[in-house]
């Protein structure tokens, strides 16, 4: 059983991994590479992504509802879609407050 264990304790840390390089847009391939996560850039990058992780686990753990995680990935959505919308907003309304 440990060789079990072993292996799915790698495929975790893989997708962690991957996570954290897609969530960043750096490329890693080994455990040396993970400096790159800690710049400002990868890190306002990663952090609404592990905010959302922490809070979806928190909710599973705590809530014995079949519809926490459905409701959690329809609020992560939401909260995506309204987060560009006002930054397109505000970047416009900033571009022509700007220019007029």
């Amino acid at each position: 059983m440990p060789v079990v264990g072993g292996y799915l304790a790698f495929i975790g840390f893989f997708c962690f991994e991957a996570g954290l390089a897609l969530m960043s847009g750096e490329e890693v391939s080994s455990i040396l590479d993970w400096y790159k996560f800690l710049s400002i850039d990868a890190l306002t990058l990663i952090a609404p992504g592990i905010a959302a992780g922490a809070t979806m686990y928190l909710l599973l753990r705590r809530l014995r509802s079949p519809f926490v995680l459905p409701l959690c990935m329809i609020g992560n959505s939401l909260t995506h879609l309204l987060t560009h919308l006002l930054t397109h907003l505000l970047t416009h309304l900033l571009t022509y407050s700007l220019t007029h």
